[in-house]
């Protein structure tokens, strides 16, 4: 008899397709787990054992976008927030071009970092390095002494990247840090605190990442008259209930999620910066 089993998200986002985690179920159980399957019209929709197919507008991939303009028919699961969609792409591009380079970029996995950049170096004119190209040491000398150059990079460049001044005038993190859910030690954390009558998720995984996003966010300002913009490409960070909690783990900056407001105050700031260097 087909077993019922329940979707749940906490935010509604479908975060972890399960061909990522399917591995770990048991060899006997395997063909009976889950798994993504292909529509006719292209997109994706989770087969679950005893249940219809649900397809990609149920598992609500509309990823911060208005019900206007989302248009679900043929939506992958890699389109949704913070996996390297075309939209975020196209987001990454103009925010980019906005700053005239001078941009650290911060990515979950080497694999975004590096998918990114190759994206970039072909729609943009400003240099793109990527970490891995060389030395991360020459990479962020390079960085610092060419303004129009851009940075992309993962974990280490989060913590360990200093350069003040207008050569960095834009921060992109491309999704929140939560911590990997096969981790173990952080896992037994959440659980003990869960077991104690915690929050296990708040008090574990939303730290860690509002710790992460304070370190990357605080690349931009490594003096008191730095200026800039962090863009995080997450909704999370605005629709999901912790969001609150990881924003106010930021230094004060102004909050907006106006796309056209955030592309004129880098414009503004940039063309100051474009002018100090003339003098």
């Amino acid at each position: 008899m087909a077993r019922k089993y329940t979707l749940m998200s906490s935010d509604g986002h479908l975060e972890v397709p399960p061909e990522r985690w399917v591995h770990r179920v048991p060899e006997k159980y395997r063909d009976r787990a889950p798994r993504t399957v292909r529509l006719p019209d292209g997109g994706d929709a989770q087969l679950i054992e005893g249940q219809p197919l649900l397809e990609a507008n149920f598992l609500d991939l509309r990823a911060g976008r208005s019900e206007g303009t989302w248009q679900p028919f043929g939506l992958k699961v890699a389109d949704a927030a913070g996996t390297g969609s075309a939209e975020q792409l196209a987001e990454i591009a103009a925010l980019i071009s906005a700053a005239r380079g001078r941009t650290l970029g911060l990515f979950s996995s080497m694999r975004a970092a590096t998918a990114a950049a190759e994206q970039m170096r072909e729609r943009l004119s400003t240099p793109i390095l990527c970490q891995g190209d060389d030395a991360t040491a020459a990479l962020v000398e390079q960085f610092a002494a060419e303004p129009e150059t851009s940075l992309f990079g993962t974990l280490s460049l989060w913590q360990g990247v200093d350069v003040p001044g207008p050569s960095l005038s834009l921060v992109i993190i491309d999704r929140i840090p939560f911590p990997r859910p096969d981790d173990p030690l952080l896992s037994a954390r959440q659980r003990a605190v869960t077991a104690r009558g915690g929050n296990g998720f708040m008090a574990v995984a939303a730290s860690h990442a509002a710790l992460l996003l304070a370190q990357g966010s605080g690349r931009l300002l490594r003096r008191v008259d730095d200026r800039g913009v962090v863009a995080v490409l997450d909704s999370r960070m605005a629709t999901a209930r912790y969001g609150g909690f990881l924003r106010d783990s930021l230094p004060p900056f102004w909050f907006t999620t106006d796309h056209q407001t955030v592309l004129a105050a880098l414009d503004r700031l940039t063309t100051g910066a474009n002018t100090e260097s003339l003098k």
